[in-house]
């Protein structure tokens, strides 16, 4: 127990007050009576007022005592606090994500967020400590962990909103880490309107409190732009535009430019938690963007925005080796007819060694059909194994399994994009187990089907099935999948995957010796960065919207240089942060955790009420004891 008011002990001066009253004499009148029989009352009350007699035992007054006793009591304002929480660290988690920008009429949810956060700290006890993080896709540490609770309100009141998807699982797991190192007991406070994915992992040890900001808003927003060819006509890319409502029903503009210039613009009608999608020609290399213009209220604005960086590919160079497969032949060369950066050439096993050394080209991708061969051969892009398996990948014979099942394919992966395996009946499969530089792209529940490799000697795709046993070569799916694999293992496409989300690493593998890397954000500011040692150029401040320059100088073997650029785009795209509707509660660790539950600063339980409430019927019994008497 502790005491908020140790002064109000003053008021225990009162009771040898109230003690001296009963000493005092009473002063009478004189008054003739009919009886002498009211005289022993009169004898008593005398000694009872006699300062020089000791003090008699009186309910009165102790009924008095009592009452000043409790009412001193109350005015110290005792407090009852659970043990676990005495001298706490409290770890304050802030969410500054996209969706934190919601305009909540007049104030963003941020605003309301470091209000919020503001007041808690006012409520910390002198003596513990306070640490800020904050937390979008990634989490920062704002303060050291210190007892200067202004350091602390001052870092809330700097925070800004970083349009970019929120992730709560690398902020849970350094507040654990910050709590582990702590001699107090720790207790996390987050500040959010939930819009991230539910954390399944381990048990946290350290108690989670959640304060919900935000209240229910309309909103939609630009949450998918990818390019993808047109398989079915012309061959050139396709622009590929995703708008969802997550309100009531709303009109607006879609708006595409290409380079500064408007290409198209549609008018899309959305009912409530609808959503419009439509595809759109390229007309060549340059950057897209795409921009949402809705009628009427919209909260959030960063999703209103997106670009794509569309580059022009270069000769994509095929050979196809090993065994018969009129099948394969068919899709292979419809794929290479339909994208002319595509070129096929049939090369027979048996004239391959003598075709590479007096190839004016080597090959960018070489498809082999049920052929292993002794080694891969060398400056070769990538390699596309069709019922076989590269050399040095996998040691032994592998299980073969009968009528395997797919039960699920990686959709993040390139050469998954826009595919489906569902419907694909397979006679007898090789399972593809994990190895080092291996990546599972189908799998079955045994074991993954087809799968990409990375090693010393190259990279290539394993499909670890017989095509002429399944039906995939009639499916659509299978010539989709042909182009992806190309594509992806030779590396030049109309390539849409230039850039990235916000918060995420940029990166740019530039093809000839440079220093340095100059890039030009979106905002204006200029940042110059060291090449690093394979070439890459990896930059993280990707923390504003939009499109990023990146130039730097090619040095020829002539002595002289080049001034190149590329423009990589940085767009949200996030479904969970356009879906502005506040989450009342969380599943974390496999536990429920709701706004509406008290909070554990609440169980400090103030006792002061009930002692005032019991010092009120002392004093009730007191009068009615003394009027009965």
């Amino acid at each position: 127990m502790t005491w908020a008011n140790p002064a109000a002990a003053w008021m225990l001066l009162l009771i040898p007050a109230v003690i001296l009253l009963y000493f005092l004499k009473l002063r009478r009148q004189d008054v003739v009576v009919s009886s002498t029989l009211l005289w022993q009352k009169v004898l008593q009350d005398q000694r009872v007022n006699s300062p020089f007699q000791r003090l008699r035992t009186s309910l009165l007054l102790l009924l008095q005592i009592l009452a000043i006793l409790l009412l001193t009591l109350a005015l110290a304002k005792p407090e009852r606090r659970s043990e676990l929480l005495q001298e706490r660290t409290h770890l304050l988690l802030i969410d500054v994500s996209a969706s934190m920008g919601t305009d909540e009429g007049g104030a963003s949810r941020l605003e309301l967020a470091r209000e919020a956060a503001v007041d808690y700290v006012d409520t910390i006890p002198s003596g513990e400590q306070a640490v800020l993080i904050s937390f979008a896709r990634r989490a920062r540490t704002m303060t050291p962990v210190t007892g200067d609770l202004d350091l602390v309100r001052a870092a809330i009141n700097d925070l800004v909103v970083i349009p970019a998807s929120a992730q709560l699982d690398p902020a849970v797991e350094l507040a654990v880490s910050i709590a582990g190192k702590q001699t107090l007991d720790a207790v996390i406070v987050l500040f959010s309107d939930g819009g991230f994915p539910e954390w399944n992992a381990g048990e946290v040890a350290v108690p989670i409190e959640y304060v919900a900001i935000g209240s229910p808003r309309d909103n939609s927003g630009i949450v998918a732009l990818s390019m993808r060819m047109d398989l079915s006509g012309s061959g050139r890319p396709q622009v590929f535009v995703e708008i969802r409502n997550y309100g009531a029903a709303v009109r607006g503009l879609v708006s595409i430019s290409q380079d500064g210039t408007v290409v198209r613009a549609a008018e899309a009608t959305l009912g409530e938690q609808a959503r419009w999608n439509q595809s759109f020609e390229v007309l060549g290399p340059g950057l897209i963007a795409v921009e949402w213009e809705p009628e009427g209220l919209d909260t959030l604005a960063s999703d209103n925005q997106a670009w794509l960086q569309v580059e022009e590919p270069g000769k994509t160079l095929v050979w196809r080796v090993g065994e018969d497969n009129y099948m394969l032949d068919e899709g292979l060369s419809a794929v290479t007819e339909l994208f002319e950066y595509l070129e096929l050439r049939q090369v027979f096993a048996a004239d391959l060694d003598s075709a590479l050394e007096t190839a004016a080209r080597l090959p960018d991708v070489i498809v082999w059909e049920r052929m292993t061969p002794s080694t891969l051969p060398a400056d070769v892009k990538g390699h596309l194994f069709f019922g076989a398996v590269p050399p040095g990948v996998w040691e032994g014979p592998l299980r073969t399994v009968e009528v395997p099942e797919i039960v699920a394919w990686n959709r993040k992966h390139a050469v998954n994009r826009f595919l489906g395996y569902s419907k694909v009946v397979i006679g007898e499969g090789r399972i593809l187990p994990e190895a080092p530089g291996v990546t599972a792209l189908v799998e079955t529940t045994g074991g993954a089907l087809i799968a990409a490799f990375r090693n010393d000697a190259g990279r290539g795709i394993v499909v670890g099935f017989d095509t002429l046993e399944s039906t995939w070569l009639t499916d659509l799916s299978f010539s989709l999948f042909l182009y992806n694999a190309l594509t992806f293992l030779s590396g030049d496409e109309f390539d849409s995957q230039l850039g990235c989300r916000a918060e995420e690493l940029l990166s740019l593998q530039a093809p000839a010796v440079r220093s340095r890397f100059v890039i030009q954000r979106p905002d204006g500011n200029e940042d110059s960065i060291n090449a690093e040692g394979d070439g890459w150029c990896r930059y993280s401040r990707t923390d504003v919207l939009g499109p990023y320059e990146v130039s730097w100088e090619e040095n020829a073997e002539d002595g002289s240089t080049t001034q190149l650029a590329k423009t990589l785009p940085v767009n949200l795209l996030a479904p969970a942060e356009s879906n502005t509707a506040p989450r009342k509660a969380l599943r974390i660790a496999g536990q429920s955790i709701s706004s509406e539950d008290a909070p554990l600063r609440t169980q400090i339980r103030d006792l002061w009420p009930w002692i005032v409430a019991l010092a009120l019927l002392l004093l009730a019994c007191e009068w009615y004891y003394y009027h009965r008497r």
